[in-house]
């Protein structure tokens, strides 16, 4: 746990920094998605309905009504965000559950829980 008002400030600067990381990967996740559903469009479009050379075996139709098919590259890249996006949220969970057992507010919100019985 950092004691001096320098650590502190660095800690906490890191920690925003993290946080805004995380929402651009997360911003950066949907435009990508977009972008993906866009491309599946058009290849549809110049393979015909049932052309399509990466899905030989059908529709992949989503619950919106759009059809999207099954693109290698474009699910190694998504599922590379994801894993990023998910890294982020964890690294983020650990945090605050380092702070929160390390200040008391353990013992504070197990003596607040207590008396609510």
């Amino acid at each position: 746990m950092p004691s001096s008002a320098g650590a502190i400030f660095g800690c906490c600067l890191i920690l925003f920094l993290i946080a805004i990381l995380d929402r651009y990967v997360c911003g950066l996740s949907h435009k990508l998605n977009r972008h993906h559903a866009a491309r599946s469009q058009q290849l549809m479009l110049v393979y015909g309905e049932n052309e399509s050379p990466d899905t030989p075996y059908g529709d992949n139709k989503l619950s919106a009504g759009h059809e999207q098919r099954f693109i290698l590259s474009h699910q190694l890249t998504s599922a590379a965000l994801v894993a990023l996006e998910k890294t982020l949220h964890y690294l983020l969970m650990l945090v605050v559950m380092y702070v929160f057992t390390c200040s008391g507010l353990q013992k504070l919100s197990l003596t607040l829980s207590l008396q609510d019985i």
